[in-house]
């Protein structure tokens, strides 16, 4: 291609990215608290593999364990998500827990 690129001085991948969960950004989503509940095994992998720099954990109950995030949750972190299956719960923000629930009754729908 003749078209060329001239990479801005001041734009730093690393803080531009800091906020997401992989490579898709969606420059309208805003950094914001969220929280997962996951159940059975699956906090130790998220204790060994932490899915954002932000991780925090916050409560531990016998069979669960919720961990908080600060981060912009976009397409990456919900097909995350969604790939966990019911070892992970959404709890906060409402949206997107709204969102996990619309996409895995479109999913169960599938398969009726």
């Amino acid at each position: 291609t003749t078209e060329r690129f001239e990479y801005p001085e001041d734009f730093s991948a690393k803080d531009f990215f800091a906020n997401f969960y992989g490579i898709c950004s969606d420059e309208c989503s805003r950094p914001t608290r969220v929280i997962l509940k996951c159940y059975r095994e699956f906090p130790k992998y998220m204790r060994s593999l932490p899915l954002h720099h932000s991780q925090e954990e916050l409560e531990n109950g016998e069979d669960f364990t919720t961990f908080g995030f600060y981060m912009s949750p976009a397409y990456d972190f919900i097909q995350e998500i969604l790939s966990h299956g019911n070892d992970i719960e959404v709890l906060a923000p409402v949206w997107l827990r709204n969102l996990v629930k619309e996409k895995a009754e479109a999913l169960t729908a599938l398969y009726k």
